[in-house]
């Protein structure tokens, strides 16, 4: 395992990871269907087709100098978004990252209320660093479609009266 990163040639190395666990056992947890269904897309090779966009802290390593000159963001005080923030600051400073096949497996997912928690979380860091996101969250990407078409006005309307309903479904059994 350590090896592989080892033969990496870049300052920045990310391996990537596997969804594991009892398919049975997990059939209604929300953070392993989601993770499963998106395993396909973290695969070396696709994740080479857009390098810095598909880059999370889960399984990387980088060199110190690299890491000192431009560290995590500090602003981040919340779940969600600090690695996508990190591969465009990588981007922007001109600094490869080598995508390697060495997935780290994942077989431990939180319960569903705590992944929606988790999951609104999120939206609230994108959506305070929207601006700075843009073009590297395709969630924001969505959204702007959204708005583009004037499509956000119907969804909120149906958000708000649904939500409460849609989050006991997906919290519960």
């Amino acid at each position: 395992y350590i090896a592989e990163y080892m033969d990496a040639v870049d300052d920045v190395v990310y391996g990537g990871y596997v969804v594991k666990g009892d398919a049975e056992k997990l059939k209604g947890n929300l953070r392993y269907l989601y993770e499963k269904k998106a395993e396909p897309m973290h695969t070396a090779e696709m994740r080479i087709r857009s390098p810095y966009q598909d880059f999370h802290t889960s399984n990387f390593l980088v060199s110190r100098q690299v890491f000192i000159n431009h560290p995590l963001d500090v602003r981040f005080r919340h779940y969600g978004y600090e690695d996508v923030l990190f591969g465009k600051q990588l981007q922007m400073a001109g600094i490869s990252i080598d995508h390697i096949s060495n997935p780290l497996a994942f077989d431990r997912f939180e319960d569903n209320a705590r992944f929606m928690e988790k999951t609104e979380e999120s939206l609230r860091t994108i959506y305070m660093f929207r601006d700075e996101l843009r073009g590297y969250a395709r969630l924001l990407d969505a959204s702007d479609k959204l708005k583009q078409y004037r499509l956000h006005i119907p969804f909120l309307w149906i958000y708000r009266k649904m939500k409460n309903r849609w989050r006991r479904n997906l919290c519960g059994d």
